[in-house]
C-alpha cells in the first residue's frame, strides 16, 4: 500500500477497519494538522432554508451536520491514525467552525509555501472556495451540461 508523498492532496481515500474497505471522505491532506500525518475531510453543501431546518439558526444547523460527519467518521480515522474534519457549507457559502479552520490553516501553509501575507493567502483560498460552492449548487440545480 502506498502513502501519498508530504503536503500531498488526494481524493477518495479508502480506509480498512478490520481488514474490510469501505470508502471515507472526500479529500485527504498530508500535513494539514500534523506532519506526517493525513487529514480527511468530508466535505457537505446543506440547504438550509429546506423546510426540515427552518425551525434552527444557521450557526446550530452547521453545528449539527458537523457533529453528524464527526460521529460517522471521527472514530475510523483515529482507528488508522489519521484527523479528520468535517467540511460543512450551506448552498448560500455560510462555511461551519471547522471548514473556517480547515480554510484558515491551507491559508497558513500557501502564505509559507509562496512567501506572501497571510491576509493574501486567505483571501484567495476564500474565493476559490466561494467559487467552488456557487459551481457545486449550479450543477445540482441545472446539472451539468
Amino acid at each position: 500500500h502506498t502513502h501519498p508523498p508530504p503536503s500531498r492532496v488526494y481524493f477518495k481515500l479508502i480506509m480498512k477497519p478490520g481488514g474490510s474497505v469501505k470508502p471515507c471522505g472526500d479529500v485527504g491532506i498530508r500535513g494539514l494538522w500534523q506532519r506526517q500525518t493525513d487529514c480527511i475531510i468530508d466535505v457537505r453543501i446543506t440547504d438550509s432554508d429546506a423546510k426540515s431546518y427552518r425551525n434552527r439558526t444557521i450557526a446550530n444547523h452547521l453545528k449539527a451536520q458537523e457533529a453528524e460527519k464527526k460521529k460517522k467518521y471521527h472514530f475510523l480515522c483515529q482507528e488508522n491514525r489519521k484527523n479528520f474534519s468535517p467540511f460543512v457549507a450551506t448552498v448560500d457559502g455560510v462555511l461551519g467552525r471547522e471548514a473556517k479552520m480547515v480554510l484558515k490553516q491551507i491559508a497558513r501553509a500557501l502564505a509559507k509555501k509562496w512567501s506572501c501575507p497571510h491576509s493574501q493567502a486567505q483571501n484567495y483560498v476564500n474565493t476559490m472556495i466561494s467559487v467552488a460552492i456557487v459551481r457545486a449548487t449550479h450543477r445540482c440545480l441545472r446539472g451539468s451540461r
